[in-house]
């Protein structure tokens, strides 16, 4: 098994995710990528900023292959500097003729893991040798996981998915130095009272409980949600009903 440091290490000359024929980067190393071509990528930007201008995105993915080969999607993922797992929000595509697909988050939306692989180490947004620590980390548990799970890579990838599923054990384990944000701390960040954090956090506990028997857990569980979209809960119980 390899060392921390050696996973690290690893990681260091890595930028960009390749998922499914595509590359994923974060907008600030699209352009060093080379696999992605730059003459295409500034005609898709310019087809993009011309159609749909108020789009504000963070990633960009390039298919290289299959269906998708020499499309570009931009998309907005809103909490990938503050969550560990960042979220897949609004995405607009444009395809190789000019054409442009708009796609909403979903109510229970993607997540990306191993975020640090989208960015260079001088990247600023969030510490990066704490993710790359992270996934080293949460890796060892989930190969743990498969022993009585052993789809559960292959199912990770979304929000309730890892929630229910993953979460719960990697907050047990106590294995993510990852500090759970206070109701206070919430509040601040989105510029709410207080006592609407609480009383979504009541409401996220009830939610989150069905997860895990752990009501302590299941707060933490609820605060992370609440620290990335305080309407977390209000919307989830909108898509249920």
């Amino acid at each position: 098994m390899k060392t921390l440091q050696q996973f690290i290490l690893e990681s260091t000359n890595r930028i960009g995710k390749e998922i499914g024929g595509s590359t994923y980067v974060h907008v600030n190393y699209v352009k060093n990528h080379p696999r992605i071509p730059i003459d295409q990528l500034d005609s898709a930007t310019e087809i993009l900023r011309q159609k749909h201008p108020d789009h504000k995105y963070n990633i960009v993915r390039y298919g290289y292959t299959g269906k998708d080969k020499g499309s570009f999607s931009f998309i907005n993922s809103p909490d990938f500097d503050t969550s560990p797992e960042p979220i897949s929000g609004d995405a607009i595509r444009v395809n190789t003729n000019g054409e442009t697909k708009v796609t909403k988050q979903k109510i229970d939306p993607q997540i990306y893991h191993h975020k640090h692989e989208w960015v260079g180490d001088d990247y600023t947004g969030f510490d990066v040798n704490a993710s790359k620590t992270r996934s080293k980390k949460y890796n060892e548990i989930i190969d743990k996981l498969k022993e009585t799970n052993p789809n559960i890579r292959s199912r990770m990838g979304t929000r309730s998915v890892w929630d229910k599923e993953v979460l719960p054990h990697l907050k047990e384990n106590n294995s993510l130095d990852v500090k759970t944000p206070s109701i206070e701390q919430i509040a601040k960040k989105h510029n709410v009272p207080v006592q609407e954090i609480l009383n979504a956090l009541k409401d996220g506990i009830d939610i989150e409980h069905e997860h895990s028997t752990n009501k302590n857990i299941a707060k933490k569980i609820a605060l992370d949600h609440l620290h990335e979209r305080p309407d977390y809960y209000k919307k989830l119980k909108k898509y249920v009903e």
